[in-house]
Order: C-alpha cells, then sequence, then structure tokens
C-alpha cells in the first residue's frame, strides 16, 4: 500500500514539475505564437480560411496556432480581401507585419459578412428546426457564418415533415435563404387554373419557363396542322367541283386522284391536331396538378419577422489588390 502511494506521489511530482509531458500526450500538437503588426486599425484576421473563426485586429494580441505553415487572410473595409502565408514555429513567437498603401474604390472585402458574424440567414415557421450538413444550428429564424461553399440545407418540422434544398455561402454577401411548409400567398382558385401561375407563385421560375414553352409549341403545331387542315378542305371542295363537273373522262379522273390524296393528306393533318390538343391537354394538366403540391425544398418567401440584410459585393474567389506589403516573418 505505501508503495503505491508513493508511485502516485512521484506521478504527480512528475507532472506538477513537467506539465507539458502530459500536454504532450493528450494533443500531440505543437504550438507557437504569432503577433500581428499593421499599419490600420478596425481588421478582421482569418486562419486557413475558417471564416468562422475571424477574429478582431489588436495590436497587443498574441494569437496561439499550430506550427507549420498557416495561411493569413486580411480583412478590411476599404481594401480588397487579400492573403499571405508565414511559418509558425513551435514554442516561439513569429511577428507579421504588414504595412498597407493602396486602397481600391469598391472593394471585393468580407468586412461586413465578419462584422455581422453571419454570411447566411434561414427563414422559416416557428417550430422548424434548422440543420446544416446535418447539424442543428437553429429554429425558426436563424444566421449563421459558414465558409464558403455549398451545403445541405434540412428543415425538421414536427407536423409537415422534411424540406431539403442546398444552398451555397459567400464571404463577400450576406443571403437570405427562406423556406416554408406553408405557402404564405397562396393562390386564389381562378389562378390555379392559369397555366404556369402556381409555379410563379412558388418562384420556381424554371418550370414555369418549360411549362409555357411546352404550352407554346403544342399550341403552334395545333394552329399550324388546323390552318393546314383548312387549306386542304377548300382545296378538297375544289377538286370534287371539278370532278362532278368534269367535261371529259380524263379531267374527272385527275380530279378524282386529286380529291383523294388531299383526302388523305386531310386525315394526316387532322390526326395531328388532335395529338397536339391532347398534348396541350395533358401539360395543362401535369402543370397545374405539380404546381400544386409543395416543393421538395419548401415554399420560398418572406414573413413578418424576416431581419433585415445588407448584401456587399459579388464575387467568387479572393482578388488580391495592388498593395505594397512589407514583413517580416
Amino acid at each position: 500500500m505505501r508503495v503505491r502511494n508513493n508511485c502516485w506521489l512521484i506521478l504527480l511530482v512528475i507532472i506538477s514539475v513537467f506539465p507539458e509531458f502530459l500536454y504532450a500526450q493528450t494533443e500531440g500538437q505543437e504550438y507557437g505564437f504569432v503577433k500581428f503588426d499593421y499599419n490600420l486599425d478596425d481588421i478582421f484576421i482569418i486562419v486557413d480560411d475558417e471564416l468562422s473563426s475571424a477574429f478582431k485586429y489588436d495590436p497587443e494580441l498574441l494569437i496561439r496556432l499550430e506550427e507549420g505553415e498557416r495561411k493569413i487572410t486580411v480583412v478590411h473595409k476599404d481594401i480588397n480581401d487579400f492573403s499571405y502565408r508565414i511559418d509558425v514555429y513551435a514554442d516561439s513567437t513569429t511577428v507579421s507585419k504588414v504595412n498597407i498603401q493602396t486602397f481600391t474604390r469598391n472593394p471585393k472585402s468580407s468586412y461586413a459578412v465578419l462584422n455581422e458574424g453571419r454570411n447566411i440567414v434561414i427563414n422559416t415557421e416557428p417550430e422548424g428546426q434548422i440543420y446544416i450538413d446535418e447539424e442543428l444550428i437553429g429554429t425558426g429564424t436563424t444566421s449563421s457564418i459558414l465558409s464558403p461553399g455549398k451545403y445541405e440545407l434540412m428543415i425538421l418540422h414536427p407536423e409537415h415533415g422534411v424540406l431539403k434544398t442546398s444552398l451555397n455561402a459567400s464571404q463577400y454577401k450576406i443571403q437570405e435563404f427562406s423556406r416554408f411548409n406553408q405557402n404564405h400567398n397562396p393562390p386564389s382558385t381562378f389562378q390555379r387554373f392559369i397555366p404556369g401561375f402556381s409555379y410563379l407563385n412558388t418562384k420556381r421560375y424554371m418550370r414555369a419557363a418549360l411549362t409555357y414553352i411546352s404550352l407554346g409549341t403544342v399550341a403552334y403545331l395545333a394552329l399550324d396542322n388546323n390552318s393546314s387542315f383548312n387549306d386542304l378542305n377548300r382545296k378538297f371542295d375544289e377538286y370534287q367541283f371539278n370532278y362532278l363537273n368534269a367535261e371529259s373522262f380524263v379531267e374527272s379522273e385527275r380530279n378524282r386522284i386529286a380529291a383523294l390524296n388531299t383526302l388523305h393528306e386531310m386525315e394526316v393533318k387532322r390526326d395531328r391536331l388532335t395529338y397536339s390538343l391532347i398534348g396541350f391537354g395533358i401539360v395543362y394538366a401535369i402543370s397545374s396538378i405539380d404546381g400544386l403540391r409543395k416543393p421538395k425544398g419548401g415554399y420560398k418567401g418572406n414573413i413578418k419577422f424576416t431581419p433585415e440584410l445588407v448584401e456587399v459585393g459579388n464575387a467568387s474567389k479572393l482578388i488580391t489588390p495592388a498593395v505594397k506589403i512589407s514583413a517580416s516573418f
């Protein structure tokens, strides 16, 4: 018993004298420190493109980072975002000094997103649980800041089930995604029978466009076949009249054959007209029925508790400005 107690005592002494021993065993990663020195204030710093971990620049701040090469992105409201790389060494301090001397008139900056602390806002019913890539981030209306890229949005409602769609997060603007299980602006009974109106009402513009293109195509074919049928019908009447009033056998036979050929063409045009009308009816029925169904991704739209948003820029990648940089790493 005394030997066991002595062993525990020795172990506690070792840990208290050499705490880095325990830290190394649990972490397995060496760390260094970085001190930033910029000639501007009101700057955000992004490390390794982790937008959600960005922090405000403070000249007195000492940042602890894993050793190795780190990507640093500097964000200011008056310049384009720009990036550079530094090497972080274990158990030492790296000083990164950057002197910014050139500014941009309309900068593509992440400043507004970082200052607001969000680049997406999602609206749904108050009971709806919001998931991003299967991780719960909030209920009802919520906002978050995500690294640029594509994400899967899922909204789980206890009564209405699941809505699924995708979203693209940008580091340059705050985007709003409104998805609801119920249509807050339903069409009237009369509007439901207008071709494609239900698609327009629920902002499914691609399906509305396909509906109108399809209906326009079959309507054109129907009108064209109907016009051709009427022209052939007039010719048939003419050939029939000439056949009945022919003065010779040759003339009578010629008009008879022409009338029969015209009658055959009339039957072809009549069939095509029938098919066109059937096609028009099918497209109209399918679009009307499908337009009344709830979209897989939910209904788009705004309701009273939608927050006011600010949109900044419209860029898809980092753009390095023409700046003069002096750095010591």
